[in-house]
Formats: C-alpha cells, structure tokens, sequence
C-alpha cells in the first residue's frame, strides 16, 4: 500500500489520500478580495461606464441576483374530508380543465402525497403502541 492510501490502484477504507487536508487557499483569496472591495467595486464601476458588458454582467450579478419564479397564487376548493385520492383527481381535473398549471398542479398532488404519509405515518404508530400496550 501506498502513502496516498491506495492499493493496487483502488482506494483503501479509512485512509484519506490527502491527510493534510484541504489547503486553505480559498480562504486567503476571499480574505484578500474584502481587503481590496472598495477598489474591485470601483474599477467594475469603471469598466461598465466604458461599455465592458462582462463587467456590467459580474457587477449587476452581485448586487441584483436573476429573480426566481414564483409560482401562481390559486384558489381551487378540495373537500377536505374527501378521500385524498378523490382530492388528487380534482386537482388532475381542474389542471385539465386549464384552471390550474401541471406546475401548480404536480405541487398539490405532492403536497397531498405528503399528507397521506403523515397520515400512515401517523396510524402505524398509534398500531405499534397499541400492540406493546397489549402486551403488557
């Protein structure tokens, strides 16, 4: 076996190949750009007034990040004593009726397969306790 921890060319349990660590470069990089953050953010100043759309590009990146979507405010009525199959298929039908988007509607079916499991989860445990009371 090697020092780097391998034998006959495959990796070894328990022995890292780099026992030192990861060096702390990106650290010291991070450290010296925030000494230097006012003249960085100058000079990209700079280079956008002189038309450099990378610097434009790297500067608007930092200060207004691309926004994410958001999704749709709805409002679709479920009877919430239904069974939550049936709640699935009204959302499917409301989808295909074009009242709801397959985005919005894959995030209900989700959200109703999370209740479900909450549910079992629920009811197997109330089982479990049951049985171990009854074996007392």
């Amino acid at each position: 076996m090697s020092e780097t921890g391998r034998k006959q060319g495959k990796f070894v349990k328990g022995v890292s190949g780099n026992p030192n660590g990861r060096k702390p470069k990106a650290q010291s990089i991070r450290d010296e750009i925030e000494k230097h953050r006012d003249e960085i953010i100058n000079s990209l100043i700079s280079q956008c007034r002189e038309g450099s759309t990378a610097a434009c590009t790297t500067l608007l990146s930092r200060i207004a990040p691309s926004l994410k979507p958001v999704g749709e405010k709805v409002t679709i009525q479920l009877d919430s004593n239904a069974p939550l199959a049936d709640q699935a298929k009204a959302v499917l039908s409301a989808a295909g009726n074009g009242d709801l988007t397959t985005d919005t509607a894959t995030a209900l079916i989700n959200s109703l397969a999370g209740v479900a499991k909450i549910i079992e989860t629920t009811e197997l445990l109330e089982r479990i306790e049951n049985l171990e009371n009854a074996q007392k």
